[in-house]
C-alpha cells in the first residue's frame, strides 16, 4: 500500500515537472512562420511585430524575412506602429490630389494621407512611387523624420565614419544614420552599412523591435553638431 502511494506521488511530481517545462516552453519566443527559423537573429523581432500587428506575413504562413520592402509598405508599417501607441486620426487629405501615382482607393492611401506632409514629401515630379523598393538609408531618413514627429530625440553621439562604406551614404541620410546608429536601431551587416542596399523585411522588423526602446525625449532646441557633415 505504501509502495503504491509512493508510486502515485512520484507520478504526480513527474506530471507537475512536465507541466512546468511545458509552460516555460510556451513563454519562450517561438515563430509561427514556417520560413522563420527558431534561432534566427530576427526571430524575436518578427514575433514582436506580428503580435503587435505592426507587420503581417505575406500569406501561406510565410513572413519572407529576406524579401524587400516597398515605399508603400514602409509607410504602412509606421502607420501601424503609431496606431498601437495612440489614437491615430485617419488621413483626411485626398491623396490623389497630392501624388500623381496614388489613388484614394489604394490599400496604403490612409497611411500615406496620415504621413503627408509629416515625414513624407514625395518626389519633385509629384510622384510617391509606392512600389519602388526602399533602401536602408532611405528608410533611416524616414524613420528619423518620423521620430521627430513622435517626440523622440534627434541627438546622436556615435559617428558612422568607422564603417568602410560610409562615403557611399547620401548627404541627406548621414545625420539620420548617425542617429540610427547611436540609438542602436541599425548596425553594420558585416560588409558595412550598405546604405544603398534594399531594406529587407527582417531588417525592418528588427528596427521596429528596437525602436520601442528608444528613450522619449523632447527635440526642442536640439543643436545639430557641426561635425555631422563629416559623418
Amino acid at each position: 500500500m505504501k509502495l503504491k502511494r509512493k508510486l502515485i506521488l512520484c507520478l504526480v511530481s513527474i506530471s507537475i515537472l512536465i507541466a512546468n517545462i511545458a509552460i516555460e516552453g510556451c513563454a519562450t519566443a517561438q515563430t509561427n512562420y514556417e520560413d522563420v527559423e527558431k534561432n534566427a537573429w530576427y526571430t524575436e523581432a518578427v514575433n514582436y511585430v506580428a503580435e503587435e500587428q505592426i507587420m503581417v506575413g505575406i500569406g501561406n504562413n510565410r513572413f519572407s524575412p529576406q524579401g524587400s520592402v516597398t515605399r508603400a509598405q514602409a509607410v504602412q508599417v509606421l502607420y501601424a506602429l503609431n496606431k498601437k501607441k495612440s489614437a491615430t486620426p485617419s488621413g483626411t487629405t485626398k491623396i490623389d490630389t497630392i501624388f500623381v501615382d496614388v489613388k484614394n482607393e489604394a490599400w496604403y492611401a490612409e497611411a500615406l494621407s496620415w504621413a503627408y506632409p509629416r515625414f513624407i514629401m514625395g518626389y519633385p515630379d509629384g510622384s510617391f512611387r509606392p512600389d519602388r523598393l526602399i533602401t536602408r538609408e532611405e528608410f533611416s531618413a524616414i524613420l528619423w523624420s518620423f521620430a521627430m514627429q513622435d517626440g523622440k530625440t534627434r541627438e546622436w553621439n556615435k559617428n558612422i565614419s568607422l564603417f568602410p562604406d560610409y562615403n557611399e551614404v547620401s548627404e541627406y541620410a548621414r545625420y539620420p544614420l548617425c542617429w540610427m546608429f547611436s540609438h542602436g536601431l541599425i548596425f553594420g551587416t558585416g560588409k558595412g552599412l550598405e546604405p544603398k542596399s534594399n531594406l529587407t523585411r527582417a531588417q525592418l522588423a528588427m528596427m521596429m523591435f528596437r525602436y520601442k526602446d528608444v528613450e522619449e525625449e523632447t527635440i526642442n532646441d536640439i543643436i545639430i553638431p557641426a561635425s555631422h557633415n563629416n559623418a
